[in-house]
Parts: C-alpha cells; sequence; structure tokens
C-alpha cells in the first residue's frame, strides 16, 4: 500500500468511528433531554404549581381594593379618636 492508499483508509475508518461517536453523542442527548423534561414536569413544575395555589390562597384572604379603601379610613379615623381621646386625659390629668 501506498502512503495514498493508506491516508485513505485511514481516513474512511476515522468517517466510520466518526459517525458510531455522532450517534453515540445523540442518542445521549436524546436521553439527557427526556430525563430534565421528567425532572422539569415531576419537579420543578409541581412545585410553581404549588406556590402558584398557595399564592391564591394569600389573595383569596386579602381585601379587595374597595374593601382596604374602607380599613385605610377606618383606622384614619380611629387614629384621630385616640389622639383626641388622648389629649383629653392629658387636660383631665391636668386638671387634677
Amino acid at each position: 500500500m501506498e502512503n495514498e492508499e493508506m491516508l485513505a483508509a485511514i481516513k474512511e475508518m476515522f468517517a466510520e468511528e466518526r459517525k458510531i461517536t455522532d450517534a453515540k453523542i445523540e442518542a445521549t442527548q436524546k436521553d439527557t433531554i427526556q430525563q430534565v423534561k421528567a425532572l422539569l414536569e415531576n419537579g420543578v413544575e409541581k412545585q410553581i404549581r404549588l406556590l402558584a395555589e398557595g399564592h391564591a390562597q394569600i389573595l383569596a384572604r386579602l381585601p379587595d381594593a374597595e374593601e382596604q379603601g374602607e380599613i385605610k379610613s377606618r383606622v384614619t379615623t380611629l387614629e384621630h379618636v385616640a389622639a383626641d381621646h388622648t389629649r383629653q386625659l392629658d387636660e383631665l390629668r391636668k386638671a387634677q
């Protein structure tokens, strides 16, 4: 065999090995992708769903915007009344 024939034979061997290696890599990639998808479906997505459900429950307990406005108004009124009562009590203490 001459050098060119040897090089051609080696090139052909490497081409065959490359095909085999590429096929193995592709199979491994597909398997890895399947594993990642399964992990996402079973783990992460489930946890996100549970978190969203908990968030929805919290939001359901919170007062809506109209109720919050009413609560703020009542709290402001109570703060003014408490301040007025404190002032009146201070005046009564001074009068004694």
